[in-house]
């Protein structure tokens, strides 16, 4: 197997160390998955800003120039605006209900197919039932 640090060590003209450790996946390899909340979270945020970025409004305060420790010019990110944020928590709380509802259809269809795979059976029972019936009274 080729080194891999190689190449870079060439393009960034560095010297990088490479040191090898045991590695522990926790999730699978190259996924990673939301919960129920966070996704829902994440598609909110994400509606909210393209919400705003049409309206073209800004979704935070102006960022302010500061310096790093060192001297370096920064800049830090401003606070999420109140309208945005009131904003996101609304279009959570329209996705939570739609979310709710469709999960509320999905448990009625199930209940619903229960109850017609007993309906079904049920039918099959009274006609070999009144098959019966039929053929004691024509027994007799």
């Amino acid at each position: 197997m080729t080194n891999k640090a190689k190449p870079i060590e060439i393009i960034t003209g560095h010297d990088i160390q490479v040191i090898t450790r045991e590695v522990y996946f926790v999730q699978p390899c190259n996924k990673s998955y939301f919960t129920e909340d966070a996704a829902i979270n994440k598609y909110a945020h994400i509606l909210a800003s393209d919400e705003f970025s049409k309206l073209g409004k800004p979704t935070n305060e102006p960022d302010i120039k500061t310096q790093l420790p060192d001297g370096t010019p920064a800049f830090k990110r401003g606070a999420m605006l109140p309208e945005y944020i009131d904003r996101q928590a609304e279009i959570y709380r329209d996705l939570k209900q739609k979310l709710k509802r469709e999960k509320h259809i999905l448990q009625l269809e199930k209940e619903w197919q229960k109850a017609n795979t007993k309906l079904e059976e049920a039918r099959e029972d009274v006609v070999i039932k009144y098959g019966r019936l039929q053929e004691a009274i024509t027994n007799k």
